[in-house]
């Protein structure tokens, strides 16, 4: 009876570095600590912001993993889609009769007419002085919000793959909590490669970046010395506070 929208999938890992455990074993449940609600299909006319937050992983032995995954939002893939296609029909052929379509037929038919008559205004097509324009601009946005608010309801029935995303997560793993610097690096990495992020592929440059981060960036020594590391044009800047330092100020 649900929706395809509103199917849960359990995430899993598809690219990690490096691909073998050395002195620090892959926390097994890490896709669970990056999507804790399980990965959704998402409908959006653009697409949804991407999403930081920090976790922490505990091993049997009490060690901590201390981890930052920034989730952001990418179209499927064909066979993905393919297959959201099909579950839809499905579920339309079993829910929607024709007095859905007529409701969805006549709301979309009047809600053009107000985006038209709005476009003939701006564009100067219908004259009127400024206390008019005003009055009617502000009329034909309340009928279209109307309009919006009726179709909610109805969006099951009108939504098609062509506005479809997926959440894939991007993530650090560290045995420091350096939340803010990792934080920091995503989004900065998240810039740098949206074009590659979209289109789902791990790019030559973006597994160059994992590799700099995890083994060629040493670890700054306790106290005042501090690590730069360079990413694009940007410089960020990680130290850890003496091994005397108190421990608010260590966090």
């Amino acid at each position: 009876q649900l929706h395809p929208l509103q199917y849960h999938f359990q995430p899993h890992v598809l690219y990690r570095y490096p691909k073998e455990d050395t002195n620090v074993a892959f926390p097994q449940h890490c896709p669970l600590f990056c999507f804790p609600n399980d990965v959704k299909f998402i409908s959006s006319d653009t697409t949804p912001p991407a999403k930081c937050h920090s976790f922490i992983v505990t091993s049997e032995s009490g060690s901590k993993m201390y981890g930052v995954a920034m989730v952001i939002y990418v179209k499927p893939n064909p066979d993905q889609q393919k297959q959201m296609e099909q579950w839809i029909e499905a579920w339309r052929s079993e829910h929607m009769d024709d007095s859905h379509l007529l409701m969805i037929q006549e709301i979309q038919t009047k809600m053009a007419m107000e985006k038209e008559q709005l476009l003939k205004l701006k564009s100067g097509q219908i004259h009127l002085d400024e206390e008019e324009m005003k009055e009617q601009m502000d009329l034909i946005h309340e009928n279209i919000h109307l309009y919006e608010e009726m179709m909610s309801p109805l969006q099951p029935f009108t939504f098609t793959s062509e506005n479809l995303y997926v959440g894939t997560a991007i993530g650090v793993l560290s045995q420091f909590p350096f939340y803010d610097f990792f934080k920091d690096w995503l989004c900065k990495l998240h810039n740098q490669m949206e074009t590659e992020i979209q289109t789902g592929v791990i790019s030559t440059i973006v597994e160059r970046c994992a590799i700099n981060l995890v083994s060629e960036i040493p670890m700054p020594p306790p106290g005042r010395l501090e690590i730069a590391v360079h990413l694009g044009a940007s410089n960020f800047y990680v130290h850890r506070p003496p091994v005397n330092a108190i421990s608010s100020i260590k966090n």
